[in-house]
């Protein structure tokens, strides 16, 4: 079981041509046949007690953050895990002050689409999709911000590996956290050189 089973069966349902509504039929899949509402309420129950915060914070992370806020970059979460979720784990780990804005999928799964939920920061903040960046571990990252004209940065230390991001046509690739501030601001850069503008937001990805 992975921190984010609703999430995945959700995508489960999606890839084998399952509507939103086939809870069911998905979670046969995984080798139930009923008692799916009860499963899911039990692992979200287990995950609020505590199992959210079996976690580590990957060391030279804070200091990126800080960094990129120093250079003077707006900060913002998209994440595929439940905002109910993340906002307590980032304060848990005292990063949420890095950020000036939070963004997950709904418990309902409304924004489960990681492109969705990209659309809405970009509509809610006004973000520049042409003075703006995605950082993210997975293809999905990558995917998702392109499907919104944004470029990513993909990091080699996460979920994914360095041929899925390339494959998925990540604009630049980062291989330690220590790195990370240098990278980002340095695909900014090169953004700005064809906009003009200075101090553009950035995108987070944060599982």
């Amino acid at each position: 079981m992975v921190d984010n089973l609703p999430v995945t069966a959700r995508r489960m349902r999606a890839q084998r041509g399952f509507s939103r509504d086939e809870t069911g039929t998905a979670f046969r899949l995984l080798g139930s046949t009923d008692r799916t509402e009860e499963a899911v309420s039990l692992y979200r129950e287990h995950y609020r007690n505590g199992a959210m915060y079996d976690a580590v914070v990957y060391p030279g992370i804070p200091q990126a953050l800080d960094a990129l806020t120093a250079a003077g970059c707006r900060l913002i979460i998209a994440t595929a895990k439940p905002h109910f979720f993340a906002l307590p784990i980032l304060e848990h780990f005292d990063l949420v002050r890095h950020f000036m804005a939070i963004h997950g999928p709904e418990l309902d799964g409304t924004n489960d689409s990681k492109a969705d939920l990209i659309s809405c920061i970009v509509k809610q903040h006004l973000v520049s999709a042409d003075a703006a960046i995605m950082i993210g571990d997975r293809e999905h990252d990558v995917n998702a911000a392109t499907r919104n004209n944004i470029r990513t940065v993909g990091v080699t230390w996460g979920y994914g590996s360095t041929d899925e991001l390339i494959a998925a046509g990540a604009a630049a690739l980062c291989s330690a956290p220590q790195d990370l501030a240098q990278a980002a601001l340095d695909l900014l850069g090169s953004l700005a050189k064809f906009t003009g503008e200075m101090s553009p937001p950035v995108q987070l990805s944060h599982r």
